[in-house]
């Protein structure tokens, strides 16, 4: 005789393997990225003449490390600005170019000799972009001159206004703080406003809103970073205070949430509506009692057909 199978078995197998495929998901796509304030990663990579050139090469001058690609649609042929920025803070910052996944040929077409202050590399298996944790493209670094990263933009830099970047990367003291307003509105924009939905304290005008920038303010002006101003924010508020919760640090569970409720919830409709004591084995069926008035009808109905 067939073993019984526990009617909760399946259930739980579901829903463990719910919880699993929503962990990996999580790990797989949500990419928490680089922490400013540590070491920028070294990689080595290959110039347009197939030359390997480590990171390395540079340190000890603030950089800005463009990660672009020609495959990237979304990616302009912008060397000829990079050309631009290079010059304008010569002797200053070095500009460094990385193409990711694309050949050599391809790349070289496309900077037609327009990087002659400064290289371009290539990044062909996307080990680079692996270890800076690119969170899309086009996306640039800014690393100061003892190797740490200070800030990241996304987006094409002849579209951003990078001067509050470049000033962080270049004070002789390393500290991350230059700009006071720009350092406030790069915090409140990653704040979520506890009034308007899908805004960040830095696009909502109410109260609250301006509030929390005078708070993010004062914080800055005790000398806190921008780091260390983001961590307090979660601790007095809660996690839900960030726009982007990161997967890591312990809020991992801010996206395996729906993952567990939805397993939660078909454990409970199983339970709740799937239950069915099955009758014991071996014992028939108890027999079902017909009502005598009933009886007698039915079978006088069928004497008279009969």
């Amino acid at each position: 005789m067939a073993p019984r199978v526990n009617r909760w078995a399946v259930p739980m197998l579901f829903a463990a393997a719910l919880i699993i495929w929503g962990w990996a998901t999580v790990r797989d796509t949500v990419s928490p990225g680089l922490v400013m304030g540590e070491a920028a990663p070294d990689v080595v990579l290959a110039d347009l003449d197939g030359n390997l050139v480590p990171l390395s090469r540079w340190a000890g001058q603030p950089l800005i490390v463009r990660f672009s690609s020609r495959t990237c649609s979304y990616c302009y042929d912008d060397f000829g600005f990079l050309e631009e920025l290079q010059r304008q803070y010569a002797g200053r910052l070095q500009v460094i170019a990385i193409e990711i996944g694309a050949p050599v040929e391809m790349v070289r077409e496309a900077v037609r000799e327009r990087n002659r202050s400064y290289p371009v590399l290539v990044d062909v298996s996307g080990a680079a972009a692996q270890a800076y944790q690119l969170q899309g493209l086009p996306q640039s670094y800014f690393i100061n001159a003892e190797g740490k990263l200070i800030s990241r933009v996304l987006g094409e830099l002849a579209d951003q206004d990078i001067r509050a970047q470049v000033a962080q990367i270049l004070r002789p003291d390393g500290q991350v703080l230059t700009s006071l307003e720009a350092e406030v509105r790069a915090i409140a924009q990653q704040v979520r406003c506890q009034e308007c939905q899908g805004l960040s304290v830095w696009q909502s005008q109410a109260a609250s809103a301006w509030e929390m920038r005078d708070e993010i303010r004062e914080m800055l002006l005790s000398g806190m970073t921008r780091e260390e101003v983001l961590d307090e924010l979660v601790e007095r508020y809660g996690v839900w205070i960030l726009l982007s919760p990161p997967a890591e640090r312990g809020f991992a569970w801010v996206y395996l949430l729906p993952f567990a409720v939805l397993a939660l919830g078909g454990l409970w409709v199983y339970w709740r509506f799937g239950r069915r004591p099955a009758p014991p084995a071996n014992e028939p069926a108890p027999a079902v009692e017909l009502d005598p008035e009933l009886e007698r009808r039915v079978q006088r109905r069928l004497q008279e057909y009969l």
